[in-house]
């Protein structure tokens, strides 16, 4: 009996012996990296006398707009909370959760979503997102194909996105435009010209943090190879539809000068006007006809159109 035993204890203690060296010959997943520190912005003095009293707000300097040494400032600290906070998540082993919450957040949005038609010329333009697809495409379709939506002939006719996609034209699609620009896709001005034939759009540039022109021949869909340039602000085009006009900022984000790009030629785009006051702006726009366009030429006390 005590025999038995003994060896019954022997079995058991093997047993325990074999289970911890199958524990311990287990890869161990490394160690999470310890959170970095939280990044301070730079604090400058700015005391304000109001009433009798003395106020002091060392980050008053991020309300400099027209600063370009504390924009730039701005700017970096900017990148440094961006990284902080993808070390926190990564210090936590978070960040395979955000991704797990941006997939099921976009699992609930209606796949082929798209915004109402809207009609210039001959066209009928919109924008709609593919199933499973982060960015919209920009499309367009003939009007004529569409008369009882258009005319309002017959209030219950709607517009099928579905089954129509065959006849309809992809114009820009902006998950390429956001493999070219990094990730990102970030249109803030787009013109079609007036004969439907090009259309001229800026996007931002997440590595030179500012937004790039391009111009798309819309019979082809390539890019044209002119005009590019960077730090644009407003676009127009000219009746014919082959003359863009485009205005650029300076380092200060003034818009201070206007070009005239003509597609198709091989000259340097032309300066049609160039304002040295750093206290007056420009911009420009078209007629609602397309026969003219204006020039406003404005500060924070007059403003002027010719």
């Amino acid at each position: 009996m005590l025999r038995r035993s003994s060896l019954a204890a022997a079995t058991v203690a093997r047993r325990l012996i074999h289970r911890r060296a199958g524990r311990a010959s287990k890869p161990q997943s490394p160690p999470l990296p310890p959170p970095p520190s939280l990044p301070k912005p730079p604090q400058k003095p700015n005391p304000v006398s109001l009433h009798g009293e003395t106020l002091h707000d060392p980050y008053a300097w991020m309300t400099a707009l027209s600063d370009t040494v504390a924009m730039r400032h701005m700017d970096l600290h900017v990148e440094q909370e961006d990284k902080y906070t993808e070390a926190v998540f990564a210090s936590l082993g978070a960040d395979r959760s955000v991704r797990k919450l941006q997939i099921e957040m976009a699992s609930r949005l209606a796949s082929d979503l798209s915004t109402p038609a809207v009609r210039w010329g001959p066209w009928l333009y919109y924008r709609r997102v593919e199933e499973g697809k982060q960015y919209p495409v920009l499309c367009r379709r003939k009007a004529s194909l569409h008369e009882a939506f258009v005319s309002n002939k017959d209030p219950s006719a709607g517009f099928d996105f579905t089954s129509g996609k065959k006849i309809e034209q992809k114009l820009i699609d902006y998950n390429q435009e956001a493999e070219r620009f990094g990730g990102y896709s970030y249109e803030e001005l787009s013109e079609v010209s007036p004969n439907h034939n090009f259309i001229a759009y800026t996007m931002f540039d997440k590595e030179k943090d500012l937004f790039t022109l391009l111009v798309r021949d819309l019979t082809t869909g390539i890019l044209l190879d002119r005009p590019r340039a960077d730090r644009v602000a407003g676009l127009c085009w000219a009746m014919n539809g082959r003359a863009l006009l485009y205005t650029l900022i300076n380092d200060d984000w003034r818009p201070y000068r206007i070009y005239c790009s003509v597609l198709g030629s091989n000259e340097d785009d032309t300066i049609i006007l160039e304002e040295a006051d750093e206290n007056i702006y420009l911009s420009i726009r078209n007629t609602k006809d397309f026969s003219f366009i204006a020039v406003n030429i404005f500060s924070d006390s007059s403003s002027k159109a010719q």
